[in-house]
């Protein structure tokens, strides 16, 4: 029976480890390519961004945190330098020891509600044939701006700093902006036909006189064809003789030469007939 309720006791403690491991353990936040202190988280959520509390003078923004006798620099994205710590410094002891270097940096999360997990940097100066390292343990409040503190050494080399920060909580990407809709191109000014003719509309891309033109020629290739076609086929003409009312064409120029000849006659009347002037 006690055998029983142990195995029922370990089986209910499995469960409930998994669900913790489920619900805590299991996000991680992949860092950003070209990045030492942006990372994505992976199940979408957002992202961490340590840029606010970073400064990229070559000064550290967190300077002389105090623990013991020691004092920690830390700059989240950028190297700095601070007396002996000269190369990719992300951690300083005391100006003096690197305890950590920007290019060996890893995010850690280690609980989602509040959102908690770790900087670790590594490849620090050698000591005791051992290279320092260094964490920043952190953990999102929104109520504050950036609250650091220094811990000393746990074990001996290895530096404890702790941040808790608004900056330390995940961010939701801005939502995509709407799409614009650039407005057409104007139509171009339309441009005046030639003489006698109506100027061309926006709206009309065809003037009045083109259309009259085309009428015009329709009506006469109408006349011209249809005529031929009935001379043709219901006369029997052939050659010139298919031409409708050819007589008439034919008699046209010389109507034409007649009238002119009159009105110029007519003219030159009225012109000799005014006082002033003799017959000659």
């Amino acid at each position: 029976m006690i055998s029983q309720i142990s195995a029922k006791a370990m089986l209910v403690t499995a469960f409930v480890l998994s669900l913790l491991f489920k619900c805590g353990c299991c996000v991680d936040c992949s860092m950003r390519t070209g990045s030492t202190c942006i990372c994505d988280m992976s199940d979408g959520s957002g992202f961490l961004d340590f840029t606010p509390i970073s400064k990229s003078d070559g000064t550290p923004f967190f300077k002389d945190f105090k623990s013991g006798r020691w004092a920690y620099s830390w700059n989240p994205c950028t190297a700095f330098q601070e007396g002996s710590c000269k190369t990719k410094v992300a951690i300083c002891q005391s100006s003096r020891y690197v305890g950590g270097r920007q290019d060996k940096v890893k995010f850690t999360i280690s609980s989602t509600n509040p959102l908690k997990g770790s900087l670790a940097y590594e490849d620090g100066d050698v000591m005791d044939k051992t290279p320092r390292s260094g964490v920043i343990n952190f953990q999102c409040d929104a109520s504050k701006e950036h609250d650091f503190a220094a811990h000393g050494e746990n074990p001996r080399g290895h530096y404890i700093m702790s941040l808790t920060s608004k900056h330390a909580c995940v961010q939701k990407p801005p939502p995509p902006s709407p799409t614009t809709h650039k407005p057409p191109p104007p139509s171009p000014t339309a441009s005046p036909t030639t003489a006698g003719h109506h100027h061309q509309s926006k709206d009309n891309p065809i003037s009045l006189g083109t259309i009259l033109d085309i009428c015009a020629l329709m009506v006469l290739m109408t006349y011209l064809v249809g005529g031929a076609a009935f001379m043709r086929f219901r006369k029997g003409a052939e050659g010139k003789d298919m031409m409708p009312n050819a007589d008439f064409w034919l008699m046209l120029p010389g109507l034409i030469k007649d009238g002119g000849k009159l009105i110029i006659g007519k003219v030159r009347g009225l012109r000799g007939s005014q006082p002033g002037y003799e017959s000659i």
